[in-house]
């Protein structure tokens, strides 16, 4: 006994319903969470060079600047900091800076700012922290 053609097509398609739409939405799922992780990383990357940059920016102000007196080293060192905090943005209203191991010869800065974060809080395991430094040598005319 031979069931109709179309009982049988009918049949062979009623257990795989739907299954197409757990596959199509899993790999959607999979594709946000690397693209999430991309662009984690290149905000993290952006952020360290622009923290390295606005380091250097800033010891070389001073290093160009520098007079040799203290008060006016002082001064000179908040000028930079000031210009570090606008190239930062807002990064900038909560970095941190340490000219410890500045002499007469180097000028030496360490800037801390909070890293960039995209996604939920503690889901990045990135650094909370960007620290970078830079050092440049202070040229004296002769």
């Amino acid at each position: 006994m031979s069931l109709p053609r179309a009982q049988i097509e009918h049949r062979s398609c009623r257990g795989d319903d739907g299954t197409g739409l757990v596959a199509s939405l899993s790999g959607l799922l999979i594709f946000l969470v690397f693209l999430l992780f991309a662009c984690q990383l290149l905000l993290g990357l952006f952020a360290r060079s622009t923290v390295s940059a606005a380091a250097y920016d800033g010891a070389h102000l001073v290093a160009t600047r520098r007079t040799g007196a203290a008060h006016d080293d002082l001064a000179i060192q908040t000028e930079a900091e000031a210009r570090m905090r606008q190239l930062l943005g807002t990064a900038g209203q909560q970095a941190e800076f340490d000219w410890t191991g500045t002499d007469s010869s180097w000028v030496t800065v360490r800037v801390r700012v909070p890293a960039p974060r995209l996604g939920w809080p503690g889901f990045s395991r990135s650094p909370s922290i960007i620290e970078r430094g830079a050092h440049v040598r202070v040229e004296a005319v002769r």
